[in-house]
């Protein structure tokens, strides 16, 4: 078995980097980014994509060719980082700034091969392991250059591709089947959530049965103001992670006091409102003192017996349809002026308790079903990853 460094049979071209003048709605310079290689199978996405003006002069050793790999170079999430896809078409794509594209010697190494084995998990330990920066995590040139790959003769990487291939596909058709039943399991779930709020008759604007506060705009939070320790910053990820854990901070207290009327108390309620909107998170009681920020709409129930009734009105239809006549879908924004106006379901004791019980029955069940789906997944994902490292077992 020979051992190279990638630089002795590949080439490696880092992206373009350009001007935010140069983008342009739509053209046929398509850019390709990191959202164009998907996570956890590595393959290539091909939509989504950045546009340039047709005018402008690209060399062609930034457009891809067939049997390239691209392959993330610059990220701020570091399990991104060296995520690689293989371009199986002949269509031209522009390499962005943030990837790079990787040519194989086809004389020495198999394009599929070199895929294969950037995508072996041993390989990605070491990228990782490369990289220390706490900001943006940049995949240095040298480091993939000085990479070893064991290279035995072509006729021998040829048949292990056809291996892994057949692993692959047996692997992926079974993901496919368990995401179908994840994705049904999810219509299931808020299908009958809906029909909890189907028999409502009366209703009220939104703003009669909570207090609805957008975060501060302008320079209310700035960089500057962040720190390691002091009062809590409640950011959009906040909302859609459910993670009121980790924060950034600021610690000037006159700041704090003046913008006291965003502050989030234990029970509040937290909305996206802008980019991935309508997402709702209830804060513990174990809440950080601090504020939210402007992607965020703070809710704070009028009848505090009514939040846990809130929070499955907000995952239901009724709502979700409302936002979108708001202008929310289209926009990637929320007009607060406008949700106010949303009809709100008016509902007796009885009733609450009764949807508040269904709702805790249904998630619950809904819960355990995730989580046997989740494992199953994690599991079809090791063994194509076990089977990974058997064929590039190296040193």
């Amino acid at each position: 078995m020979k051992y190279y460094n990638l630089s002795d049979c590949v080439s490696i071209q880092r992206g373009l980097t350009f001007k935010k003048s140069d983008v342009v709605d739509n053209s046929d310079l398509r850019v390709l980014r990191s959202n164009n290689i998907d996570y956890d199978t590595y393959s290539f996405i091909d939509k989504d994509f950045s546009y340039l003006n047709p005018n402008i002069e690209i060399e062609d050793k930034y457009f891809t060719k067939k049997n390239d790999i691209i392959i993330c170079m610059s990220t701020g999430s570091k399990k991104h980082l060296g995520k690689a896809a293989l371009v199986s078409s002949n269509a031209k794509y522009v390499v962005g700034g943030f990837l790079a594209k990787i040519a194989a010697n086809q004389e020495i190494l198999s394009s599929k091969y070199l895929f294969y084995y950037l995508k072996n998990p041993k390989t990605i330990n070491l990228i990782h392991s490369s990289v220390s920066s706490m900001t943006i995590n940049n995949l240095r040139k040298d480091v993939l250059n000085n990479l070893q790959i064991p290279v035995p003769p072509l006729q021998e990487q040829e048949k292990i591709v056809e291996r892994l291939d057949k692993s692959s596909s047996l692997v992926n058709q079974n993901i496919e089947i368990i995401n179908k039943s994840l994705e049904k399991l999810i219509d299931t779930r808020e299908g009958t959530i809906n029909k909890l709020f189907n028999s409502f008759e009366n209703f009220i604007n939104w703003e009669e049965a909570a207090t609805l506060v957008r975060g501060p705009f302008g320079g209310s939070l700035t960089k500057k103001m962040f720190v390691n320790e002091g009062y809590a910053v409640y950011e959009q990820r906040n909302a859609i992670g459910n993670n009121t854990k980790e924060f950034r901070y600021f610690v000037n207290k006159d700041k704090y006091l003046e913008l006291k009327r965003f502050a989030v108390m234990g029970n509040d309620l937290i909305m996206s409102c802008s980019g991935t909107i309508g997402k709702v998170t209830k804060i513990d009681k174990d809440f950080k003192e601090g504020i939210i920020n402007q992607a965020l709409l703070k809710i704070t129930p009028l009848n505090s017996e009514e939040i846990d009734f809130m929070v499955a009105w907000m995952s239901s239809k009724h709502f979700k349809d409302q936002l979108k006549t708001k202008g929310a879908a289209q926009k990637n924004i929320v007009s607060v002026k406008e949700i106010k106006k949303i009809k709100y379901p008016v509902a007796k004791k009885n009733q609450i308790d009764e949807i508040i019980k269904q709702v805790d029955r249904i998630k619950s069940i809904s819960h355990e079903l995730n989580k046997l789906y989740e494992m199953k997944l994690s599991l079809y994902k090791k063994l194509f990853q076990s089977l990974l490292q058997e064929d590039f077992n190296y040193e």
